[in-house]
């Protein structure tokens, strides 16, 4: 008889408010400060929210909808361009998650499945204990 086999150890990291972090990283003194924040393009473009702050968010403005609604719902915000470091700092966060995982596959810019299928000797703990310890090393590394 064949042993079942061991169940798989998948973890999805979520960068979550991803470009929010981000844009008030790069522009602290603007971005930095805004306690509504909208990132996606300015006000007057025709773009849609990459994300917003919680405080934006519980005006009802999401991610996918257009800037100029989000722009209705919450009036007060200050909406920022994507920053340019969104790819430096993913691939931040992409370089710890490597070290805490066998197989780390990217699923969008600001989220990754992590196989820690084997790792179980390594760790010697539950998956929401590693889980936690990935998240604040991120945070050390990279700041987000």
């Amino acid at each position: 008889m064949n042993p079942a086999p061991a169940p798989r150890r998948i973890l999805l990291a979520d960068a979550d408010a991803f470009f929010v972090a981000v844009a008030r990283m790069a522009d602290p003194d603007g971005a930095g400060k805004a306690r509504l924040l909208i990132v996606g393009g300015s006000a007057q473009s025709r773009g849609v929210v990459c994300s917003a702050s919680y405080e934006a968010r519980k005006f009802g403005v999401r991610s996918g909808m257009p800037i100029s609604r989000a722009v209705r719902l919450c009036p007060q915000a200050l909406c920022v361009p994507v920053p340019r470091a969104c790819g430096t700092k993913s691939r931040e966060i992409s370089a710890v998650l490597a070290r805490w995982a066998p197989v780390v596959a990217p699923a969008s810019i600001d989220e990754w499945y992590l196989d820690l299928g084997g790792t179980e000797a390594l760790y010697r703990e539950p998956l929401a204990e590693t889980a936690h310890r990935i998240r604040a090393d991120v945070i050390a590394q990279t700041g987000l």
